[in-house]
């Protein structure tokens, strides 16, 4: 059988068909994930969910772990669509990266469910989880460096390199937000991508657009087990 990325390489289903029924298969495994959690993900509920006979369901994806991979890289391709969308946002660098980051923060809140599992579920698929993100890597950093760049031609930002930027901030959104999923059980606030955007803009010297956002009250700790 194909992995994931091969079959988006080369698709066995090419009928319209073929596409809707993979389409509402990957939309019932991720509503049984967000509600129940990868244990609660079955041939015989997806089946149930989806309207398909499990045999069609099977000739898209070989076993369950086959489905979390779909599902993981749809996540994928979401997420680049929506920052590339946020990243269009009509402003001010400061505007735009602000979008940006609340976009992803919002997609970290959605798909919190998708998040754990992926993180839990995945062992002995560390491979393919890599393989995916490689192949979306550049869709992913794309809109944003685009954002930076524009920053330093203008001279608004110093220069930096911006593809190494773009991954500390990942990375720094990463952390929040395996730090709450995991260890809190907490969701996300404002605060937290205010906190975010500051950090990131005073790295690169990027005045904040204080006239496009009220001033952001304090942060509070990570460690609160408040709930927010």
């Amino acid at each position: 059988m194909r992995s994931v990325l091969d079959r988006q390489l080369h698709p066995a289903e090419s009928t319209q068909t073929g596409i809707a029924s993979r389409q509402a298969v990957l939309a019932a495994a991720q509503q049984l994930i967000q509600e129940q959690g990868y244990a609660g993900l079955s041939m015989r509920e997806l089946a149930r969910r989806s309207g398909l006979a499990k045999a069609t369901i099977y000739h898209h994806f070989q076993d369950k772990r086959d489905v979390l991979l779909s599902v993981f890289e749809h996540d994928i391709r979401t997420v680049a669509e929506r920052i590339a969308e946020a990243a269009a946002t009509p402003g001010s660098h400061a505007q735009r990266l602000r979008a940006v980051i609340a976009a992803y923060f919002a997609i970290q809140v959605e798909r919190r469910m998708v998040i754990l599992n992926a993180i839990r579920e995945t062992v002995g698929l560390e491979d393919q989880i890599w393989a995916i993100i490689r192949a979306h890597r550049d869709d992913l950093l794309r809109p944003i460096m685009s954002i930076l760049q524009d920053a330093i031609a203008a001279g608004v930002a110093r220069p930096v390199n911006v593809e190494l930027a773009v991954m500390a901030l990942f990375g720094m959104i990463h952390s929040f937000v395996t730090h709450r999923l995991l260890i809190d059980g907490n969701d996300f606030t404002a605060e937290m991508e205010e906190f975010v955007l500051e950090m990131f803009l005073h790295a690169l010297h990027i005045p904040a657009d204080r006239s496009a956002h009220a001033t952001p009250a304090p942060v509070a700790p990570l460690h609160t087990t408040d709930t927010e």
